[in-house]
Parts: structure tokens; C-alpha cells; sequence
């Protein structure tokens, strides 16, 4: 029940609407998209391409000082931006 309460509130459909598509098309209605600000747009692409950068140098055995370290503070920055997503507060704005 947890999880069809969840689904609803992600596709912004009733439960019962949900389990309706479900039935006669087989399929989880789609999950509406949250509207992204400019800054969180250009986050993501900076962390990107340092990802990309990072990706390359260990691809030819490359590996430079401090990579663990960018890596963790990618992540952290990952968790960030999808905790803003899950946790949005204006669902009117998706």
C-alpha cells in the first residue's frame, strides 16, 4: 500500500487512477517532471564533465592526486540534488 501511496504522489494521480492504468495498460502511469532552475542545470553539467574528465584519465590507466576526494564531494552533490528532487515541497510547479 506504501508503495502505490508513493507512486501516486510521484505521478500526481489519485491511487486508485494508478492502479486503473496499471490494469488496462499494463504499464505505471509515467511520473511527473519537476521543473529544474538554471542553477541546478548548470550544476549538473559542471558535475558532468568532471565526471567525464575523471572517467577518461582512469579509462588509460591515469589516475590523478585527489580523485577519491572529488569523487566523494561528486557524490555528495548527487545525494543533494536528488534529495531536492524527491523532497519537493511545490508539487503544483512539476
Amino acid at each position: 500500500m506504501q508503495f502505490l501511496r508513493n507512486l501516486a504522489a510521484i505521478t500526481g494521480k489519485s491511487p486508485a487512477t494508478v492502479v486503473r492504468e496499471k490494469l488496462f495498460t499494463g504499464k505505471f502511469p509515467k511520473p511527473r517532471i519537476a521543473r529544474i532552475d538554471m542553477q541546478t542545470v548548470v550544476e549538473l553539467k559542471r558535475i558532468g564533465v568532471n565526471l567525464n574528465q575523471m572517467a577518461k584519465k582512469a579509462n588509460v590507466n591515469i589516475l590523478p592526486n585527489g580523485m577519491k576526494e572529488q569523487l566523494t564531494e561528486l557524490h555528495a552533490q548527487q545525494k543533494t540534488i536528488i534529495n531536492l528532487f524527491l523532497n519537493d515541497s511545490q508539487p503544483e510547479d512539476r
